[in-house]
């Protein structure tokens, strides 16, 4: 027996439905957390180290600025590549081109997803 193909709109139907349910278990899930008095001793102790961390952690960035800004910039340089590289391979494909890079021995092909947003 074949099953008849979903619309699009059905599997967003389920899939938001899914979604519900997920939130809903992982609030029943936080609830049963904060619940708990050993949790939220551990809660605490975490977030006093994570500050002692960040403290550190800018102590050691303003000692080494020059490094943090070149990070910052090649971050952003790295972005707009990628961008741009997608960019390419997009057009090349709907041109119906092959689409394709190489590093060393290594052969890497293009791979696409549709992502939806809401439309205000």
């Amino acid at each position: 027996m074949v099953t008849p193909m979903k619309t699009v709109q059905e599997i967003f139907n389920r899939l938001q439905q899914k979604r519900r349910e997920q939130k809903s278990v992982r609030k029943s899930y936080k609830m049963a957390l904060a619940a708990s008095h050993e949790y939220q001793r551990i809660t605490e102790d975490l977030e006093r180290l994570r500050a002692r961390k960040k403290q550190y952690e800018q102590s050691v960035r303003s000692r080494e600025d020059g490094n943090f800004k070149k990070i910052d910039e090649l971050t952003f340089a790295i972005r707009q590549d990628a961008q741009l590289l997608s960019d390419i391979a997009l057009t090349s494909m709907l041109k119906g081109e092959s689409v394709s890079v190489q590093e060393e021995d290594v052969e890497y092909e293009p791979v696409f997803t549709v992502r939806y947003r809401k439309i205000h």
